[in-house]
C-alpha cells in the first residue's frame, strides 16, 4: 500500500519512483479514491489487459499473445492454467523453499507469496520457507544461489523453476 503522503514524499526514493512514472499522478492511480494505491487499484487498472490476454487465449490468437504477452504459446498457456496453485503444492515437499517475490510487482500481487509461507505455517513447515520481499531481490538471489543450487526449490508467480 502506498499512501498520497508517501507517493508525493520529497524523498529521493518516492521522487525516482514518480519519474519511472512518467507524470502519472496520484488520483490517477488511486482508482477506487480510498487515498491509498493497493492492488486493488492495480488490478481495475490491469482489468482491460487481463480481458485481452484471456480473449486473445479463447480464441487461439497465439500471434496476438506472442505480441502483446509474452512469448508462450497456446498449449504452454493451457499447460500453465491447470496447474496446482503452489500454495497448494509446495507445502506437500519436503525440502527447503525460498520464495522470492519483489512487492511492487505490478504483474503478480505479492499476496501469492505470503499465501504459501501461510500454507507452510499452517502445515507446521515454518522453516522451510523463507518469503524474501525486497525492492532489490537479483542482490538478494545472486548471494544465495550456492546454496540454493543444492537445497532449495525456488518459485515464482507462475510456478516451480
Amino acid at each position: 500500500m502506498i499512501s498520497r503522503a508517501e507517493f508525493e514524499a520529497d524523498d529521493k526514493t518516492s521522487v525516482a519512483y514518480r519519474a519511472q512514472l512518467q507524470g502519472v499522478k496520484f488520483d490517477q492511480l488511486d482508482v477506487n479514491k480510498d487515498n491509498s494505491i493497493t492492488d486493488v487499484d492495480f488490478a481495475v487498472l490491469q482489468k482491460a489487459k487481463y480481458d485481452a490476454i484471456l480473449d486473445a487465449y479463447n480464441r487461439g490468437d497465439e500471434d496476438w499473445i506472442w505480441k502483446n504477452y509474452y512469448r508462450v504459446s497456446i498449449p504452454w498457456l493451457k499447460e500453465h492454467f491447470a496447474l496446482e496453485a503452489n500454495k497448494d503444492r509446495l507445502p506437500r515437499l519436503n525440502l527447503p523453499i525460498y520464495i522470492f517475490h519483489g512487492e511492487e510487482d505490478g504483474n503478480c500481487s505479492v499476496q501469492g507469496a505470503y499465501d504459501v509461507k501461510s500454507q507452510f505455517d499452517k502445515a507446521g513447515k515454518k522453516e522451510r520457507a523463507s518469503k524474501i520481499a525486497a525492492e532489490n531481490v537479483f542482490k538478494f538471489f545472486i548471494s544465495i544461489v550456492p546454496y540454493w543450487l543444492t537445497h532449495a526449490l525456488s518459485i515464482t508467480c507462475s510456478g516451480a523453476v
